[in-house]
């Protein structure tokens, strides 16, 4: 058995991982055997080769060993936080289970601060392990929209599996085609701003695109499992969330590139599918 890290988390930094690999063990308070952080490692240091990893937040929440930990991000160091009278629910290696109650996860960053997620260029994106099951209700992955023109990213479904709803910093409501419907398990879900005009949304390999100007970017937190709706949270989603990120654009090979890595982490940390 691989030894765990838990004794020496506090250890000396050791050029053998990458200085954010090191700074997020610093910070950690689980249990991680050598083989973990040595995927987390893989994981960054894959992203960086890609390009990829110009990113605001990037929010690993099935990694964590506890709740503390897999709501810390790995690129900042920074918490999200569980809210909500009834808060959704973390499984390890799963992910948070959100609820069409009370529940959400605040990521306490807002869009207004992106240092790589910009007004005319940007990405959000998460992995969904399990969908929604209730139907006819608007629920949403993440999200958080200012009135009726700061919208920076909505990405959400009517749960009878007919429409999905997004947007990027934009008034202007998107709707994809049959091909984007967030009824899939296991899938990345995707929203990447190309330019002052246009827009992409991606359900892994498939990509619908469409036109809408950019007004600015919200300057509330964005929520996860639900959407926060001029300061207050609004469509919650009972799907389970395994990962979540916001920063720069993103190609389709990026794009692609990005649930590649994703797939390898997972299978090297026992991600449970």
């Amino acid at each position: 058995m691989l030894p765990t890290v838990r004794s020496i988390l506090h250890y000396p930094i050791t050029a053998s991982y990458r200085a954010d690999t090191n700074a997020w063990i610093a910070a950690a308070t689980g249990s991680y055997s050598t083989a973990e952080i040595q995927a987390l490692d893989a994981l960054l240091g894959g992203l960086d080769a890609d390009g990829i990893l110009l990113l605001d937040r990037l929010f690993l929440l099935h990694f964590g060993d506890n709740e503390a930990d897999s709501l810390r991000c790995v690129v900042s160091r920074q918490s999200a936080t569980k809210a909500g009278a009834t808060p959704p629910t973390f499984v390890r290696r799963q992910g948070w289970q959100g609820n069409t109650s009370t529940g959400f996860i605040n990521t306490n960053w807002a869009p207004s601060t992106g240092v790589n997620f910009l007004q005319d260029s940007g990405s959000i994106g998460c992995h969904v392990r399990r969908v929604s099951t209730v139907t006819g209700i608007l629920r949403m992955l993440l999200g958080v929209q200012n009135g009726s023109n700061l919208n920076c990213s909505i990405v959400g479904i009517l749960d009878n599996n007919t429409t999905v709803f997004y947007r990027m910093n934009s008034g202007t409501v998107n709707q994809t085609a049959a091909a984007i419907r967030i009824n899939s398990d296991n899938t990345y879900y995707s929203v990447s701003r190309v330019n002052s005009a246009n827009m992409v949304c991606r359900k892994d390999s498939a990509e619908v695109a469409s036109a809408a100007a950019t007004t600015g970017r919200s300057v509330l937190n964005a929520y996860l499992l639900a959407r926060n709706l001029d300061g207050s949270v609004s469509g919650q989603a009972n799907h389970q969330m395994s990962m979540a990120h916001f920063g720069a654009a993103q190609t389709t090979a990026q794009n692609a590139n990005f649930r590649s890595r994703m797939d390898t982490f997972n299978t090297a940390i026992g991600y449970v599918p």
